[in-house]
């Protein structure tokens, strides 16, 4: 194989290479957005069962002082939707850590193959200066 085509092949490769990286970083950059959206979706639901703790504070103030049956289900309703809160906030929390440990993945992987066309850049200049002096290097 003569160095142009060597050296096409190389070029053809690097193509490839940074290809794959544009994916890589678009995937990394889908993964940032799921995870702003379910960092969102957490806050809003904390929230809500922060809501929801404060009304039934309050209604168990109005219950001891006023003792209304009406009130009593009204409590009860609202530790019903915490429960259910809190179940969905546990879900979400295990998606979410599955997205960062999948954004994690890539992130690696993409680290990877930038260390790999680092290396084989490195090693086309040394077999250059070594067939200019007569050897080559081998990878």
């Amino acid at each position: 194989m003569n160095l142009k085509n060597l050296e096409n092949k190389t070029k053809k490769e690097l193509i490839e290479i940074i290809n794959n990286q544009y994916h890589l970083a678009s995937a990394v950059d889908a993964k940032d957005e799921e995870i702003t959206k379910l960092t969102n979706d957490l806050v809003k639901t904390q929230d809500k069962i922060n809501d929801l703790n404060k009304k039934i504070i309050d209604l168990e103030v109005k219950i001891k002082t006023e003792d209304v049956e009406e009130l009593k289900e009204e409590n009860e309703q609202l530790k019903a939707d915490i429960a259910f809160l809190e179940r969905k906030f546990l879900s979400m929390t295990d998606i979410f850590a599955y997205n960062l440990k999948d954004q994690q993945a890539l992130l690696e992987r993409n680290n990877f193959s930038r260390n790999e066309i680092w290396e084989d850049f490195n090693l086309y200049r040394q077999n250059k200066t070594q067939r200019e002096k007569g050897k080559e290097v081998k990878k």
